[in-house]
Parts: C-alpha cells; sequence; structure tokens
C-alpha cells in the first residue's frame, strides 16, 4: 500500500481498483493530495451551522452525563503521594504501580496539583481531551461537514463512548492519540516520516494503555512494511523507529528500574488470576451480549463498520478493522470486565472512523445517525436521556448477568457532576495522627479509590483485589460462589497483616516466604543495590512452587 497521499480513500479510488497488487502503492501515490479538513465551505453555509450546532449538543450532553468512578479515584493517592514528594506509590512504604496509565497520570497531575482535589480537575480535563478528540475526528478524518454532523450524532448515540469521556479513567487521553494517529496514518508524507509519526503515536497511546496498542497495530505494521520496500537503508530506519518509541521504552526502564517490573501491578492482579479460559472466554462472550443488550448501537455499529470494510476489499481499511478485531478477540480472551462498555468505547471510535472514511453517499449517514439515536433512546441510561439520578427500581435495568454493571448509571448520584445528590469534591488524607489506623485492611474490592483518598497519607492499605498490592497479585485467585471479572479476591496468607504491621516477613507457609522476601526487597529496598537486582530477576524468572 503505498501512501505518498495517504492511507485514505480519496477521488483515486476507482483508479485504484483497476490496478494490480503492486498498483495499490502506486494507486495512492497517484490519488491527489489533500487536507483532511471538511469545513471548507462558504463561512456562513447552512452545512456550517449544523455542524457548529451538533458540538453544541454534544458538549451539552457530555457534560450532563459527567462523572467520577471509583476506580478513576485509585489513581489520586499516587498522584496525591508524587507531588508531595513521596514517589509514584499507593501506599509510602511500597513502589508498586497500582494504576494502568502512565501517560494519563502525568496529565492529571498538573490539575491535581492547581486544585488539590479529585473531582472538578480531571472531570474538566476529561471533557476537555474528549471534546478535542472529537473534534479531530469530525473535522479531520471526515470528507464533508455533513459527515461531521452525523458522526457527532453517531457518538452521541453510543453509551459507552459517552459513559468515558469522564470517569477519571484514561479513555479520554485514549480517544484523542486515536485519532490524532490516524490522521497522521493517512496523511502524504515519506516513508520515513509515515514511520515516525506512526510509531510515535503508537508509543504514546500504548504509554496510556498498554493493551491499547492493539488497536492500532496493524496500521504500525503497514507502515513498517511501506518504511522497508522504499528502498530507505535499514539502519537509518531503525534510529527512526527507535526515536519514535523512545517515551514507550524509557518508560520501560524506570518502570522496571522503580517499580521491578515493566507491567503494572493491575495487570498481575487482574490477568495473572489462576482463572481458565474455559472461563474467562464464555465471559467475555457475556460482556459482549450485555453491551448488546444495554447499549446496541455500539456492538451493532462495530460489526457493521467491520464487516463493510470487509465487502469493499479496500486495502487501507484492512488494518483498522483487523485492529478493532484483535482488540475484541482480546476483550474475549480476558474475560471483558465488570464495567458495560468500557472496554467497546475505543473500538467503537475506531469503526466510526471507518464509517467516515469509506466515503458513503450522505443519506446513507444521514440514516445512519438517525438510526443510533433512535435506536440509544429506547433505553433509560442512553446518554441523551440520563445525567440525572436513577431510582431503585432502574438498578435492576443497569446491573447484567454475571457481574457486569452500570457503573455511570450506579455512581452518578453521588458522583454526578450535576447530581444534586453529589458527595462533596474527593480530597487526599492528611496526614496521620495518633487516632488515625496506620494499617487498613480491605474486605472486599469496591471503594478502593474512595478508601485510599480518605485514608491518612501514611497508612498502609491493604488491598485483597490485589490491584496495589504486590504479593497478592502473584497469588492465584480464591474460588468464588459468585465470581466477578476485575473482582479477583486473594485470601491473606497466614502472618501477612502481622508482617505488614511489624515491618518484617513473618508469613507461615515457606514458599511464600521466599516470594514475599523477594516482593519486600523489589518494593522496599535500595534501588540499585544487588540484592535488590538478583530479586528483580527472582521475581521474573524464579518458580517460587505456589
Amino acid at each position: 500500500m503505498g501512501l505518498e497521499s495517504g492511507l485514505w480513500e480519496g477521488s483515486g479510488a476507482q483508479r485504484e481498483a483497476s490496478r494490480p497488487v503492486q498498483g495499490v502503492a502506486s494507486a495512492c501515490l497517484s490519488a491527489p493530495a489533500r487536507r483532511l479538513h471538511p469545513l471548507t465551505v462558504k463561512r456562513h453555509s447552512p452545512e456550517r451551522w449544523i455542524y457548529a450546532g451538533a458540538l453544541v449538543l454534544f458538549g451539552i450532553v457530555l457534560v450532563r452525563n459527567a462523572w467520577m468512578s471509583d476506580d478513576g479515584l485509585i489513581t489520586f493517592r499516587t498522584i496525591d503521594h508524587f507531588v508531595r514528594g513521596d514517589g509514584l506509590r499507593f501506599n509510602v512504604d511500597e513502589r508498586v504501580q497500582s494504576y494502568t496509565h502512565p501517560l494519563w497520570l502525568l496529565l492529571l497531575t498538573p490539575a491535581y496539583v492547581a486544585s488539590r482535589e479529585a473531582f472538578y480537575g480531571p472531570v474538566l480535563v476529561s471533557i476537555a481531551v474528549s471534546a478535542l478528540a472529537v473534534v479531530v475526528l469530525s473535522r479531520r478524518l471526515v470528507s464533508s461537514p455533513g459527515i461531521g454532523v452525523a458522526a457527532l450524532l453517531c457518538l452521541l448515540g453510543s453509551k459507552a463512548f459517552v459513559d468515558y469521556t469522564t470517569s477519571g479513567l484514561e479513555n479520554p487521553l485514549t480517544y484523542l492519540l486515536l485519532a490524532l494517529f490516524f490522521v497522521a496514518w493517512g496523511e502524504a508524507g515519506s516513508p520515513r516520516r509515515r514511520l515516525f509519526r506512526s510509531l510515535l503515536l503508537a508509543s504514546l497511546l500504548a504509554l496510556n494503555r498498554m493493551d491499547a496498542l492493539l488497536l492500532v497495530l496493524p496500521c504500525v505494521l503497514v507502515a513498517v512494511q511501506q518504511a522497508l520496500r522504499s528502498g530507505e537503508r535499514l539502519a537509518p530506519l531503525g534510529g527512526v523507529a527507535l526515536l519514535a518509541a523512545s517515551p514507550l521504552l524509557l518508560w520501560f526502564g524506570f518502570s522496571l528500574l522503580y517499580y521491578g517490573s515493566v507491567f503494572p501491578n493491575t495487570a498481575y492482579a487482574k490477568l495473572d488470576t489462576g482463572v481458565p479460559g474455559s472461563v474467562l472466554v464464555p465471559q467475555g462472550i457475556a460482556y459482549l451480549a450485555a453491551s448488546l443488550r444495554f447499549d446496541p448501537v455500539t456492538p451493532v455499529l462495530i460489526v457493521g463498520a467491520v464487516l463493510a470494510a470487509s465487502i469493499r476489499r479496500r486495502a487501507v481499511l484492512a488494518p483498522v478493522a483487523l485492529g478493532v478485531v484483535l482488540y475484541l478477540a482480546y476483550t474475549v480472551r480476558i474475560g471483558g470486565d465488570f464495567m458495560l462498555g468500557r472496554y467497546l468505547a475505543a473500538p467503537f471510535f475506531c469503526s466510526l472512523v471507518l464509517l467516515c472514511r469509506m466515503r458513503f453517499p450522505g443519506p446513507v449517514y444521514a440514516a445512519l445517525a438517525a438510526l443510533s439515536l433512535a435506536t440509544s433512546l429506547a433505553y433509560p441510561t442512553a446518554p441523551l436521556r440520563t445525567g440525572r439520578d436513577l431510582h431503585d427500581r432502574d438498578l435492576d435495568r443497569i446491573i447484567a448477568n454475571r457481574g457486569i454493571a452500570d457503573e455511570r448509571a450506579f455512581y452518578y448520584r453521588t458522583n454526578g457532576l450535576l447530581s444534586p445528590r453529589r458527595e462533596t469534591p474527593f480530597r487526599a488524607g492528611s496526614e496521620c495522627g495518633p487516632d488515625d489506623p496506620r494499617l487498613v485492611v480491605r474486605r472486599g474490592c469496591s471503594s478502593l479509590g474512595i478508601t485510599g483518598l480518605r485514608s491518612c497519607r501514611g497508612a498502609h492499605v491493604v488491598d485483597p483485589c490485589a490491584l496495589s498490592d504486590p504479593l497478592l497479585a502473584r497469588l492465584p485467585a480464591a474460588p468464588m460462589q459468585r465470581w466477578r471479572v476485575g473482582h479477583n479476591v486473594r485470601h491473606l496468607p497466614a502472618g501477612y497483616v502481622e508482617s505488614l504491621r511489624r515491618g518484617a516477613n513473618l508469613l507461615e507457609d515457606p514458599a511464600l516466604r521466599d516470594l514475599y522476601a523477594d516482593v519486600r526487597e523489589v518494593t522496599r529496598g535500595p534501588l540499585l543495590s544487588r540484592r535488590r537486582l538478583a530479586a528483580i530477576w527472582r521475581l521474573h524468572f524464579h518458580d517460587y512452587g505456589i
């Protein structure tokens, strides 16, 4: 696939179809280069005003649905310790990465410094970043203002997308980086420049959330392939690739040195649970089914976009569609999530990019937008209908089977931006006083974020779901009668609480004692000591017999 004039379909699409396989490249090369900016109509044209009105409507819906999740609050205990000089850690006595989104954490830190609270700042940042992502999509990845309006209306029909434009999680930055990636990937330029842009934005996307890399991996491989076929020497291309991937590589180096692992502790806690694939895959399928039941616009549009790309058989569309399929397969394999729609929001965004670049007739886009809005309005928690408190009788509508919940609907009454019953802004705990507990042992998986913020600064919070616990994250999940994905409870080993209380290794099981000795050395020992470096090696490659 040649990319000199951009990978997206343009006016040279008909010429492309008549050329041989290699001609895909030359066809794209011959397509007239132009900027992907739709608003090239007259300043006071009706299309421009309709587009502006759609943007205003999107902003209103976004603000009305704005909220904060408990999982989003987990990050702010780490941010609070960071800005106070205690390091990037959830408990001040352990170096543990309890967050999955380093880039999002760094973006939220200035807002936290300015406000010293964990509600208004992150909500405003989320709104601003999400709005910017939508503007990039509806202006730079469409070929007319009408398609931009249709894209905005389709976004409003997706509960998954709107729910996670806020929430405190990293989705807004994921949307923006995806939009910028597809703009850069489709624009004209030399193979070396395209490779640099693609790898740079892909590395930032992975730095924001590592598994999001699957969405753009096929596109990155296309850019690599084109660079290799361009005749450029391998050494300069390798240097370009290394420079573009440097943000992610630098983070990996820092994470390995500081935390003792390139992967966040949450990855061990949620993915290394001992739950077999025979259980996870049906749960992942149930996750997709729950989205179809409560938010049909999102999965139907995703499937429709992938099928349309397959039918059209355009080489420029295949990598984007393949990225969506890869991400959905990964979602099913890990059992989905307990948050309804969270893992479908980014694939939905990519699927809408696909549809916008297929250049269907205008009535097709109008019908798609109208159908999306009409379908979503049939549900009480649709973005255009919510932004209000739900009555208790509505709760059975927002909790699906298998523990998959509509988190925004559940938390909105206390954590919604415009909710009349919203609690005061969340603030991190103060210094520990003589009467404050120094060891907080939680009994369940809910409300870790709120618990962390309300605990005093020096308190050690024990999380049985292991998001912030380096020892428990490396243990298999305990069998449960009512298992819930993402809530993998571990039994506290005998002697563990007393070990934390006394600052010693008092575990009774010999194998666990050896594991905990290395965990303590990695998370509490001097950074560059030989003992710590040896313990890092053992944590990765030694079999403790557990």
